[in-house]
C-alpha cells in the first residue's frame, strides 16, 4: 500500500477504507504464523511505514489472542498466551508502542474469563493511563454490558456508576453496542431509545457516540466516534 494524495480526505488524515482492515487481517494472520505467540507477532507489524498501519497490525494481532480464549476458536490451535486470566500482566511486560492496542482487549479478556465479573473488568481497565482505560471500558460496555443488560436500561445505569470516573464512556459504548443489535433482542432502535432516557449532556454526547460509532479504529471508541 503506498501513501498517496489520492488517498487521503485533508491532510493528516485518511479515508476509512478497505485498507485498514486489510492490515488488520494482516495482523491475525502473523499470529497464525507464529504460533500466535503476542511477543513474537507484533514486532512483525513494526515494518510498516505509517503509525496507523502498525495499530492496525497490532490490533489485529491482539484480536486474534482474544479469539483464542474461546476454546471453540480453532480448536486445534497453540494458545501460549491464554493461560492467565487477565491480559493485564503480558500488557504490562509489552514495549510501551504496543501498549494502547493491548489495553484496548483487556476487558474483554477478563469477561471471557469470568462472564459476570463487570466491575473486576473496569478495575483492570483502570490499571492503564485515563487515555486508554476509557476506552477500555468503552469497549468492554458495547461488547458485553449491551449482550447482558439489553432493555434493562435501569441495569445499566447502576452498572455504569460503577466505572466511576468512566461511567459516561460505559454509558456511551453500551448505546452503541446496542445500536449495533448486539443484544439478544436484536432491536436496532434499541441504542436511540437508551439514548433518549438519558438526561442533557449525556443524552447528547451518547446520540453523537451513535452517530460516529463506524468512524473509528476497529470500533475501538465510544466516546468520539
Amino acid at each position: 500500500y503506498e501513501e498517496t494524495p489520492s488517498a487521503r480526505v485533508l491532510p493528516g488524515t485518511r479515508e476509512k477504507t478497505f485498507a485498514e482492515e486489510c492490515y488488520h487481517a494482516i495482523g491475525h494472520a502473523i499470529m497464525m504464523l507464529n504460533d500466535n505467540a503476542i511477543e513474537t507477532s507484533l514486532p512483525a507489524c513494526d515494518v510498516f511505514p505509517h503509525a496507523w498501519m502498525r495499530e492496525w497490525c497490532y490490533h489485529g494481532v491482539l484480536m486474534e489472542n482474544y479469539y483464542l480464549y474461546m476454546l471453540e476458536y480453532r480448536a486445534e490451535s497453540a494458545r501460549p498466551d491464554t493461560e492467565a486470566e487477565s491480559l493485564a500482566p503480558l500488557c504490562a511486560r509489552l514495549d510501551k508502542r504496543y501498549l494502547q492496542q493491548c489495553s484496548y482487549f483487556v476487558g474483554w479478556i477478563h469477561m471471557q474469563a469470568r462472564p459476570d465479573d463487570f466491575t473486576g473488568a473496569f478495575a483492570e481497565c483502570q490499571l492503564f493511563e485515563p487515555a486508554h482505560a476509557r476506552i477500555c471500558i468503552a469497549r468492554t460496555a458495547r461488547h458485553f454490558i449491551a449482550a447482558h443488560y439489553g432493555e434493562d436500561f435501569a441495569g445499566i445505569h447502576a452498572l455504569c456508576a460503577e466505572a466511576g470516573d468512566f461511567e459516561r464512556e460505559c454509558l456511551y459504548g453500551t448505546a452503541v453496542g446496542l445500536g449495533q443489535g448486539l443484544s439478544s433482542a436484536l432491536q436496532y432502535d434499541m441504542g436511540t431509545r437508551f439514548c433518549g432516557a438519558l438526561a442533557g449532556e449525556l443524552r447528547i454526547g451518547c446520540e453523537y457516540a451513535l452517530m460516529h460509532a463506524k468512524d473509528s479504529l476497529g470500533r475501538i471508541t465510544a466516546s468520539e466516534i
